[in-house]
């Protein structure tokens, strides 16, 4: 209920090209964001999902975000991609992005079984991605599918985020590209993105998922909104793109996706 009410909030408020006056927001909501071309290897990409879509595989599943009773729970494979992994929609858009951006250098939080982080990775092969998980039996699945699509340039860490990020800050040292797709409770997803500001610079690019999943992600997308460092948010539902470009006015839009 809580995500229908907020998505009809979204249509009520979103707006098309016309409304966005800024030169570098059009442009990336009209080329990269709206962008219905077919994109290098998304197919290949897809068909993969498709895989894991059919996959009865039992595994365990770890639950450390949300505020979760149940740390561990048994699921299947399938379900996993169904219910965790980023709709097609979605993954075509990050494709977009990171394809438009080319970082050298991108950070993931929650590998899952992979499917988003497949697209990271494929759009620029000649970047450096690690990507964090907690779930082994994830991580394994995810690898293989990493080994499917001849993906050389993605690292797993294993662990919870509060344990695994500050390592991968200093691995990495700057902050391209960040995708935050694990933990969906409010004060921990502020805390690892306080964690990465001093490794963002003018070009960086934060990605947040589900950023209308639950009233704590609502608030926790609206403190992220205010923090000084950044410039331009867009909210495009599902997802919200934030931006730290100094030379960009301050502004939040708000664009239908």
């Amino acid at each position: 209920m809580w995500q229908l009410i907020s998505f009809l909030k979204y249509l009520c408020a979103s707006k098309g090209p016309n409304s966005v006056h800024s030169p570098f927001v059009f442009e990336l909501y009209t080329e990269a964001i709206l962008a219905k071309k077919n994109v290098y290897r998304t197919a290949e990409l897809e068909n993969l999902r498709d895989e894991l879509l059919k996959d009865q595989t039992d595994i365990i599943q770890q639950n450390e975000g949300a505020g979760s009773k149940k740390p561990k729970t048994s699921t299947t494979v399938s379900s996993i991609a169904k219910i965790s992994g980023s709709p097609l929609k979605y993954c075509r858009l990050l494709f977009r992005l990171v394809n438009r951006f080319k970082p050298a250098t991108s950070l993931e939080l929650g590998t899952s079984l992979g499917i988003s982080t497949m697209h990271i990775a494929a759009a620029e092969p000649s970047g450096k991605l690690i990507t964090l998980e907690a779930n082994p039996e994830a991580i394994a699945v995810a690898n293989e599918n990493f080994r499917k699509a001849g993906l050389s340039n993605v690292k797993v860490i294993e662990g919870l985020f509060s344990k695994t990020l500050p390592g991968a800050l200093k691995e990495l040292k700057k902050l391209d590209l960040v995708f935050v797709d694990g933990d969906h409770r409010k004060q921990p997803t502020l805390s690892y993105i306080r964690q990465m500001l001093p490794y963002f610079h003018n070009d960086s690019l934060l990605i947040m998922d589900d950023i209308h999943w639950s009233k704590e992600m609502e608030e926790a997308w609206e403190e992220v909104k205010k923090l000084p460092e950044v410039t331009v948010t867009i909210d495009l539902f599902r997802i919200g793109l934030v931006f730290f470009r100094k030379e960009q006015v301050r502004e939040h839009f708000i664009l239908r996706f």
